[in-house]
């Protein structure tokens, strides 16, 4: 009988150490520890057992059913005396057993300190753990953005290098137009020069070897070409234009001694 009520406190405060570690409400489980207690205390009706229920439970439910009770008994000791022999043994075996179940409540109380004080260090723990986990999700949310702005700036850049590719590509189209446009100007004014010039000097007459000072048209079997303009010493020498066989222009423009002049 004492054994399992020694380890009904051991239970008690097992359960006691772990809901106070976790925050939850003992009352519940106090008062119905208690009135096991008190429900064994009065199987025994002895005073060290009301001794024992009013240290454990000093302003319990039936803490004044046990002082009542122990002042009766304790009252009723003084009136029978000094017991018999067996009596002085079997109250003196209780006491002992009360004791030792006293040490053993004592020292199931000072484990559930113990266990408690290190649930409370692991609840600590584990806060900061949860803190310091929270901590670098902020600093990954805030380097996802980071990323995410330089994405963004990455796009805006290619854009602004699609655009530039684009003006550069229309700048080339429009010099190429303009280069046209320009070359087709020359030769304009180049054939307006060589017409003019046509008309200035003489034509060349005789044997070609001779004409000089003179405008005229040659064709060149060697080369398949033929040459219109000014010759001088029987070569081309100033304005004029060699065409190839196909006709397309060869040179169109100055010519020294026989030498087109770029």
């Amino acid at each position: 009988y004492a054994l399992t009520r020694v380890e009904l406190f051991k239970r008690f405060a097992a359960v006691v150490m772990c809901a106070i570690g976790l925050g939850f409400s003992i009352s519940g489980m106090t008062q119905d520890t208690e009135q096991m207690f008190w429900d064994s205390v009065r199987k025994a009706d002895v005073v060290q057992e009301y001794r024992l229920y009013l240290k454990q439970f000093p302003r319990g439910a039936h803490a004044e059913d046990a002082r009542k009770r122990l002042a009766t008994l304790e009252s009723r000791k003084k009136g029978e005396g000094v017991g018999t022999p067996g009596q002085e043994s079997v109250l003196r075996a209780r006491e002992e057993s009360i004791k030792r179940r006293e040490a053993e409540v004592a020292k199931t109380e000072a484990d559930a300190e113990v266990n408690s004080e290190n649930l409370r260090r692991r609840v600590e723990t584990l806060q900061r753990l949860e803190e310091s986990v929270a901590i670098r999700e902020e600093q990954l949310r805030q380097r996802e953005a980071v990323v995410r702005t330089q994405d963004i700036r990455e796009d805006q850049l290619r854009q602004r290098e699609a655009i530039v590719r684009a003006q550069e590509d229309q700048i080339k189209l429009r010099e190429s137009m303009l280069f046209r446009e320009s070359d087709e100007i020359r030769q304009k004014r180049l054939m307006g020069a060589l017409a003019a010039r046509a008309r200035e000097i003489p034509p060349c007459k005789g044997d070609w070897l001779l004409w000089s000072n003179c405008w005229g048209s040659r064709s060149y079997a060697s080369s398949g070409g033929r040459y219109s303009g000014e010759y001088r010493d029987g070569r081309p020498h100033g304005l004029g234009t060699m065409t190839n066989r196909d006709g397309t222009v060869q040179h169109a423009g100055q010519w020294v001694n026989g030498t087109p002049i770029p």
